[in-house]
């Protein structure tokens, strides 16, 4: 059926094919034919179409051949421990968006390791989120996903997850195998400890001019490494040893224009921007 057919301006809509904007109608129940001999019924062989995991936000449009989604360089979800709030015999983990990004989706995924925590739920702090949460008992694993027509805040929480907790205390021990989406993209998952405590939503980074015409002026709070990636996550300009508290220039002349990621970071702390370059 040309409904299934990639469009050919895809991503997206040429009024014919499926993209972003145009997704072909697919009933719940399909009919399979079925014939009678002797009394039995046979089913036979049919051929069905349908629409892969990726396909309608251009995912796939860029994968290797290794498969794997495009991932949404620069974003991160955090989930702070340090900042979670202990009660009545639950721990309450606020959950956080930081990227540069419009947000209408956000996933995740979590293990619980060992027995000193149970999941109880995930709480909405936005109110304006459609949601589902759920254990898989079978690999103890907590399920999240949620949409919204509403843009989703960033650098603050969102949604909490709550356990319950034994001993009445949870560490970086008590979770494993943590992922996160944004708008369907995987994203960094971030773990906040108290090693880390100081992250990007509290730390004091500035970069300027932004966009540039190729100088930009880096003033970070701590003493820093600056890292300008593609939007595929690969470094091109790394710059270290940049001081606390004073004005790093960076020449980006040899850039070509368009959107990268700045990233700033040291042992305690991680900052990512997004930066135009527009000569």
């Amino acid at each position: 059926m040309p409904a299934f057919h990639i469009s050919t301006t895809y991503p997206s809509n040429d009024g014919v094919g499926f993209s972003k904007f145009r997704v072909p109608a697919i009933p719940t129940c399909l009919p399979v034919p079925v014939s009678t001999t002797a009394g039995c019924s046979i089913i036979g062989q049919e051929t069905y179409k349908g629409i892969l995991l990726g396909d309608i936000n251009g995912n796939f449009s860029s994968v290797g051949s290794g498969g794997t989604l495009r991932t949404a360089a620069g974003s991160s979800v955090v989930f702070d421990l340090t900042n979670s709030v202990a009660g009545d015999g639950y721990v309450t983990i606020p959950v956080s968006i930081v990227t540069e990004e419009t947000v209408n989706s956000l996933d995740f995924a979590m293990q619980f390791a060992g027995s000193n925590v149970q999941f109880n739920s995930v709480v909405d702090n936005a109110n304006y989120l459609q949601s589902l949460s759920n254990v898989n008992a079978d690999d103890n694993t907590l399920r999240y996903t949620s949409y919204s027509l509403q843009n989703y805040e960033v650098n603050k929480s969102v949604v909490s997850v709550r356990v319950a907790s034994a001993n009445g205390q949870i560490s970086e021990s008590d979770f494993s195998s943590i992922e996160a989406y944004l708008n369907g993209e995987p994203v960094k998952a971030e773990l906040l400890t108290a090693r880390n405590s100081s992250t990007s939503m509290n730390q004091q980074v500035s970069v300027y001019p932004n966009p540039t015409t190729g100088i930009i002026n880096v003033i970070s709070g701590e003493d820093a490494d600056v890292q300008i990636m593609d939007l595929s996550g690969s470094t091109i300009v790394l710059q270290t040893n940049v001081n606390a508290n004073q004005k790093h220039e960076i020449n980006l002349q040899s850039l070509a224009n368009g959107i990268y990621m700045i990233r700033i970071s040291n042992g305690n702390f991680v900052s990512m921007k997004k930066l135009v370059v527009n000569k």
